[in-house]
């Protein structure tokens, strides 16, 4: 039960995390190599993910 809870928890911290590591990652690759399409779908891509983190 403890154990349950604990997982919950950190799991969306964890999402989180991952997902703000995911966002500066491509905000550096993209900077460095102005690409207007990829930046369009990697957009997409981010908010899709934050999506799926806020409702899961």
């Amino acid at each position: 039960m403890q154990q349950q809870q604990l997982t919950g928890f950190n799991g969306r911290r964890i999402a989180y995390y991952y997902f703000f590591l995911f966002l500066l990652s491509w905000l550096y690759l993209f900077d460095q190599s102005s690409d207007d399409i990829g930046d369009i779908g990697v957009c997409q891509v981010a908010y899709t993910e934050l999506l799926m983190s806020q409702g899961g």
